[in-house]
């Protein structure tokens, strides 16, 4: 799991820093550290699901599997960076600045097809709420910064709920 770990700089210089309000900086931390771990749930669901060789015949969802793929770890490594940004580094340690674990709610295994594009849709959505209540402390709080890259986050798996809307409906037509 990754976990953000607090260097040696005051909850004040960081807020001076990320021209966040008073309070702001721990709370907006805390929310895109727990984003961290969902995204770190989620790119581990894609891969389980991009290896499973039930899956495989559907060559057009393989492709798509593989872009999700490439997408979950260009967003997992976009948030990291935004930690470091922070004033924070992204560790594989516990920390005190998260009370828990992911939410993501992902299936230990599908039977078919019709499971693994559910599920994705599925874990696709609960990753966007994440991102949506980090866009909205961010905006709270007055993190630009934060907002912008929650908004461009957003976009991107908004695009992905959209594919595989468009592979599911492919499927039964």
């Amino acid at each position: 799991m990754l976990l953000p770990q607090v260097l040696n700089l005051s909850e004040m210089e960081l807020s001076r820093f990320n021209a966040l309000t008073p309070g702001g900086h721990e709370a907006i931390t805390r929310q895109v550290g727990l984003l961290l771990e969902d995204y770190q749930v989620y790119q581990q669901y894609v891969q389980q699901l991009r290896w499973d060789r039930r899956l495989r015949p559907f060559l057009d969802f393989s492709g798509k599997i593989q872009q999700l793929y490439g997408a979950a770890e260009f967003g997992k490594t976009v948030v990291a960076e935004h930690l470091i940004t922070m004033g924070h580094t992204p560790s594989v340690m516990g920390s005190t600045l998260l009370p828990s674990p992911s939410r993501m709610q992902v299936p230990a295994q599908v039977q078919h097809f019709d499971d693994a594009v559910r599920s994705i849709l599925r874990a696709t959505r609960q990753l966007l709420e994440t991102v949506r209540e980090t866009y909205m402390l961010a905006t709270q709080y007055q993190d630009k910064r934060t907002a912008h890259l929650m908004a461009q986050l957003a976009q991107q798996l908004g695009i992905a709920l959209t594919v595989f809307s468009g592979v599911r409906s492919a499927a039964y037509n």
